[in-house]
């Protein structure tokens, strides 16, 4: 019985164990700051959820809808199993994200935001910027993991 080669998930498994443990290391080598900076992120989370969300209703429903927006696509593209369609999903997140806070002044078409608030003060573009990134890391992350148990699932990735 000839023995099966593992090929790149044995590498990929490797890289990912290594990375973990350098991980673990650098939050264990510093522990007092990797703490504050775990306390400081906590309480902007919930500062965030208890000052920011209720003074700005209408901005947080348009961020949890774009959220539930962001989930249907990326599992689409989980279904389609491909990179590419995940880039695409990304771009199409990203543009969708812009166009509902600023619109396409370039083609003269008003953002979402203005046409449903308006009068209301648009988001800062920075804020915007980082809560776009956010919304994109937890989704992408959700999509690898998703992609990654299913390849487990069917035996195609053995660590």
């Amino acid at each position: 019985m000839a023995r099966r080669s593992r090929g790149r998930g044995a590498i990929l498994g490797a890289i990912t164990a290594i990375i973990v443990s350098l991980g673990v290391l650098l939050v264990l080598a510093n522990r007092k700051r990797s703490g504050n900076l775990a306390a400081k992120v906590w309480k902007g989370i919930t500062n965030w959820f208890a000052v920011w969300v209720p003074a700005h209703p209408a901005a947080a429903s348009v961020i949890f809808g774009f959220v539930v927006f962001v989930l249907i696509i990326n599992y689409f593209a989980h279904l389609l199993g491909r990179l590419t369609t995940y880039v695409f999903a990304a771009v199409l997140e990203t543009a969708m994200w812009l166009i509902t806070w600023y619109g396409a002044p370039f083609m003269n078409v008003p953002s979402f935001w203005h046409m449903l608030h308006s009068g209301q003060p648009t988001l800062p573009v920075g804020y915007a910027m980082t809560v776009l990134g956010i919304i994109l890391l937890i989704t992408g992350l959700l999509y690898w993991f998703l992609e990654l148990r299913e390849k487990v699932r069917k035996d195609e990735f053995k660590f």
